[in-house]
């Protein structure tokens, strides 16, 4: 038997089957994607973007399941042999790659996604900075902007997190995950075409250069972003969208209130990790502010409580937070709470963040409708959606005063 899976089997899968611990430790996977996508939101640094990424935060999980670093590293020695790489070798790596054969093999989609995305945000961070020691933000802006086309994945994505989360870590999962499940030796794969795909959204097509006999990159950011440098070109500033409300709280604002955080993560949790009863009073209420009929209302919100749905709805809290400018709980515990989801979400058009939440809420309702009811969401009237959406909103306002203004 491999040594890798004799160590999961005998030292790891017992732990996780405790379900209180397997939660914990998803909860730890789960709040450092948080503040990845956090950092990567507030900055305007584009795809020069490099995260924070403790190595506390890995080393906790180590902690929770009561392994030891060494141990692990041995028992992947034995499995991939002497010849490895410092990356084969890293503690760091081994742990997550662990988790992502968990979740692969316990069908925990969730659970593979969020330590394989935390492997990719490492990748990215060592390639960066071996390419660009020095990057220029407006160099790069030009790069992404005006030079890539679509044969480029960046191009069709606003910034490194959405890159990585919505295209890297589903196709790497579409395609190895089924080869892991049945053979854990292609764990190791995996591992090494995760490398292989950060690692040529820099460089790729090598070509021999005729003058200096060295072989150069011909695609990738790096080429591009050497181009656009030496023929001087960059923007200053991006233009802003006609109806874009420059007043508006931005990521900025949210990224650098540490109250803010705590209220995303322990509201986010919360909702995802909990099937709850919803007041039969709110219920009515909702029924009679939007004119939804109380079992889809129903459907709806027990929908919404599903670990799957833990992307989307972190973005929708952050973006409430932002749009309404909540900069502590006493911001959402008082009696202004409910006027402020009216006047800046609910009524509020026309402006980036509201269309942003919208996009964020159809997807959700997609989701719910499909599962659910077996039915299609786009198949409703547009003032049929808007009601419908702001069954989502008045969920959300719920819970984010249960969750930070009632003891639970």
């Amino acid at each position: 038997m491999s040594a890798i899976k004799k160590y999961y089997e005998d030292k790891l899968a017992p732990q996780l089957q405790d379900k209180q611990k397997e939660t914990l430790v998803f909860t730890e996977l789960a709040k450092m994607v948080t503040n990845a996508y956090t950092q990567n939101m507030a900055s305007d640094e584009s795809f020069c973007f490099k995260f924070n990424l403790p190595l506390s935060a890995v080393d906790n999980l180590y902690k929770i399941l009561s392994l030891n670093p060494v141990e692990v590293g041995l028992t992947f020695k034995a499995d991939w042999g002497n010849t490895l790489t410092a990356m084969h070798k890293d503690p760091y790596y081994q742990i997550l790659l662990l988790l992502v054969y968990h979740g692969i093999i316990q069908k925990k989609e969730p659970f593979a996604k969020n330590a394989l995305m935390i492997i990719l945000l490492k990748i990215w961070n060592g390639r960066k900075s071996k390419f660009f020691k020095f990057c220029d933000k407006r160099v790069m802006k030009y790069v992404v902007s005006k030079m890539l086309t679509n044969r480029h994945g960046i191009s069709k994505f606003e910034n490194v997190v959405s890159l990585l989360k919505d295209h890297s870590v589903p196709t790497i999962l579409a395609k190895y995950g089924p080869e892991v499940e049945n053979d854990i030796s292609k764990l190791k794969r995996l591992f090494e075409q995760t490398y292989a795909r950060i690692f040529q959204l820099f460089i790729f097509n090598p070509k021999t250069n005729l003058l200096t006999g060295k072989k150069e990159a011909m695609g990738g950011l790096l080429p591009l972003y050497m181009k656009a440098r030496a023929e001087g070109l960059y923007i200053t500033k991006p233009n802003m969208r006609r109806g874009e409300d420059e007043s508006a709280p931005g990521f900025e604002e949210y990224a650098t209130t540490h109250n803010r955080d705590e209220i995303v993560n322990k509201t986010v949790d919360f909702i995802v990790m909990n099937k709850i009863s919803y007041p039969i009073n709110l219920l009515a209420d909702i029924n009679k502010k939007t004119n939804v009929s109380a079992k889809v209302i129903e459907q709806i919100l027990n929908g919404v409580h599903d670990h799957n749905n833990f992307d989307i709805l972190h973005n929708l809290v952050v973006l409430f937070l932002s749009r309404c400018n909540i900069v502590s709980v006493d911001d959402i515990c008082n009696n202004n709470f409910s006027a402020n989801i009216q006047k800046n979400i609910i009524s509020s058009k026309n402006n980036d963040e509201i269309n942003k939440i919208q996009r964020l809420i159809d997807s959700l309702l997609e989701k719910i409708f499909r599962e659910k009811l077996q039915i299609r969401f786009d198949n409703y009237s547009v003032v049929h959606k808007i009601k419908i959406r702001n069954v989502i909103i008045f969920a959300l306002e719920h819970n984010l005063f249960r969750v930070n203004c009632r003891s639970n």
